[in-house]
């Protein structure tokens, strides 16, 4: 049994979201999606965040490597989610359970620690390189899409298949 609509709505809408930032890592690292409508020049402040400036033909080589690396695990994490939720198969309904728990708990779990604990997100709002930056954007998206996919999986009736 597939999930219902609203979950492969969120959760398909963040991990093309995810998918696009993932490639974007790989292809053109630093470079601004402003196609995203959601994130657009915000996303961009956070990348010249993390690479400490907004043009991305300044990014040394160790900056490109390890932008096209978190950028394939991005893709991965995407295509793993599009799969978990879109595939239609009647096996694997308490295997999906269990993912869709691990998946959304560290994702909610990582965007209220990125947002609340320690330094991170004020040191990104004192950014003077692109001026301040903010997680709050990823935060929404990957805590939103955690808490769908928990409710999903806790609350969600999977009968026993015969």
């Amino acid at each position: 049994m597939s999930p219902p609509l609203h979950v492969q709505i969120i959760s398909g809408s963040a991990s093309v979201a995810l998918l696009a930032m993932g490639i974007r890592n790989v292809v053109a690292p630093g470079a601004c999606l402003s196609f995203l409508p959601f994130f657009g020049k915000s996303e961009h402040k956070l990348q010249s965040y993390f690479w400490g400036t907004s043009n991305s033909n300044e990014l040394v080589p160790g900056q490109k490597a390890l932008s096209k690396l978190s950028g394939w695990m991005l893709v991965t994490l995407a295509v793993t989610k599009l799969t978990t939720v879109f595939s239609n198969t009647n096996e694997g309904t308490f295997l999906r359970r269990n993912l869709f728990i691990a998946l959304g708990s560290i994702q909610l779990l990582g965007s209220i620690a990125v947002t609340t604990i320690g330094d991170t997100q004020s040191k990104a709002k004192e950014s003077v390189v692109a001026g301040p930056a903010s997680f709050y954007q990823i935060a929404i998206l990957l805590g939103g899409e955690g808490l769908v996919l928990l409710h999903d999986a806790l609350m969600r009736n999977r009968p026993i298949k015969p």
